[in-house]
């Protein structure tokens, strides 16, 4: 355990940050691709696009089932700047920023990251859930954490951890869309 957290305090340098970044993103994409491929079909398919999910008058029906933000609309773009943000303040500023200021480096920062994560998927959905976003929770807490967390850089650990998250969001709503499942 003191390896993890010694692994965690070492800051990545602010010239290696972008890199640092782009391999975060990755490692999310090869770790739910890997988890995608030991759960069972009928788990991860998506369900079938309806282009009348496109019309907004049958998005604010409460009484359709939806899952994620419509890509196709002209609020996608702040709709995932500001919900990542918020995602990211409550789960690593909040949360994380907390037990690092309460306990420091030591291991109940490494449960608050797991608990923090497995309640980041809950909030996207049911137990597949916990496994897909939890993976990119566990994450997202590395980045933090790695960005000035631990050193207490709190405002440009969020800053670097928020940016991650959009880029990630955006690159599976690109894909989605192109996959004719326009929800992000």
């Amino acid at each position: 355990m003191d390896w993890i957290l010694g692994w965690l305090q070492t800051q990545v340098p602010i010239s290696h940050i972008w890199l640092f970044v782009l391999y975060s993103i990755l490692s999310i994409f090869v770790l739910n691709f890997v988890t995608i491929l030991i759960l069972p079909k009928h788990f991860t398919d998506p369900p079938p696009f309806d282009p009348s999910d496109l019309n907004p008058g049958s998005y604010l029906n409460f009484n359709t089932p939806r899952i994620g933000v419509p890509v196709l609309t002209w609020e996608f773009p702040g709709q995932v700047f500001y919900l990542t943000v918020m995602e990211e303040l409550v789960f690593r500023f909040v949360l994380l920023g907390g037990a690092v200021q309460i306990w420091g480096a030591t291991w109940p920062v490494l449960l608050v990251m797991v608990a923090s994560s497995i309640v980041f998927g809950l909030m996207h959905g049911g137990p597949v859930n916990v496994l897909l976003q939890g993976v990119s929770g566990i994450v997202f807490c590395i980045v933090f954490l790695k960005c000035g967390g631990f050193d207490q850089n709190f405002l440009m650990a969020l800053m670097i951890v928020a940016i991650t998250h959009c880029i990630f969001n955006s690159i599976v709503a690109f894909f989605n869309l192109i996959s004719g499942h326009p929800y992000l």
